[in-house]
């Protein structure tokens, strides 16, 4: 089951075997209106895209390769393809005539965007996939919906318990976190809660 789900995710990001993605990310029309939505005067990338409210960002993950654990630091390293789904309504383009159905692409144009910040709580260092590129996905649909997948390489705390040593099994988590805390007269909200999105 996770490889299927795998090699979707790669057949995904590299672009082949769909006439849809194709077109979509070979039609110039696309990028004339991405550019259009993310230049300076219109689009702050650092601007949250709700002014009132946390975002809500739908979060699903990807186990792409499974490392050893190792007792004596206590961790356990894997490479994750983590996807993020959210709205930002400043990315809608359903207004304008003939648009198509989905920009899609990949750190050029994920880079121009704000993004929610997702951390695994429990790592003890990460770092992101970039070889041979840097595996970054973004989609954009017309209502504003945002589709943004990357891949990153993780060291995971673990607590191991050795007392059936060489026979005990051990249950690793990771935890994924993103709440940025704002106070406001004494007031304190997350901007962003997570979901789980299949």
């Amino acid at each position: 089951m996770v490889l299927i789900s795998i090699s979707a995710i790669f057949v995904l990001l590299n672009g082949v075997k769909s006439e849809s993605a194709t077109d979509v990310v070979n039609s110039p029309n696309a990028f004339e209106i991405f550019d259009d939505l993310t230049k300076s005067s219109k689009y702050d990338i650092r601007e949250h895209p709700l002014s009132k409210g946390p975002l809500r960002v739908g979060v699903s993950v990807s186990i792409n390769a499974l490392g050893e654990l190792e007792p004596t630091r206590t961790t356990f390293t894997s490479q994750l393809t983590i996807r993020e789904v959210w709205t930002d309504n400043r990315l809608s383009y359903a207004q304008i005539p003939n648009h198509p159905p989905v920009i899609i692409g990949e750190a050029d144009l994920a880079d121009k965007i704000w993004k929610p910040s997702i951390s695994i709580a429990n790592e003890m260092v990460s770092s992101m996939v970039t070889i041979p590129m840097s595996n970054k996905m973004v989609e954009i649909f017309p209502d504003g919906k945002v589709i943004y997948s990357f891949r990153i390489r993780s060291s995971i705390f673990c607590a191991v318990y050795l007392m059936k040593y060489p026979f005990e099994r051990q249950f690793c988590n990771f935890y994924l976190e993103s709440c940025k805390l704002y106070f406001i007269f004494t007031i304190s909200y997350c901007s962003i809660t997570l979901h789980f999105h299949p």
